[in-house]
């Protein structure tokens, strides 16, 4: 179980290093050609990125929680039909169903 949780928490994070991070670098290289002509301080320049970048923050991290959630479920439930048609009595058994 730990493994799937693992499993999309390391997708996501890849997804995020794939996608976002090539933008990050590329937009730095610009403003450190506009800070050093005088276009503007880095305060305005921060929280623009910040106010443009943190919806898809919020969005990928409930994602998460959401793909982690329904995987642990699953699998829970995989793991008490298993033991129920395991044979043995369900109560004989300490689990978490």
């Amino acid at each position: 179980m730990l493994g799937a949780l693992y499993a999309t928490t390391l997708f996501f994070s890849i997804i995020n290093a794939t996608v976002i991070q090539p933008v990050i670098s590329a937009e730095r290289a610009v403003s450190y050609r506009e800070r050093a002509a005088g276009m503007y301080s880095v305060l305005p320049w921060t929280l623009a990125l910040v106010s443009a970048l943190y919806p898809m923050s919020l969005y990928i991290s409930c994602m998460l929680f959401l793909l982690n959630s329904l995987t642990a479920l699953n699998l829970v439930y995989k793991f008490c039909k298993k033991l129920a048609s395991a044979g043995e009595a369900v109560s004989d058994r300490l689990h978490p169903c």
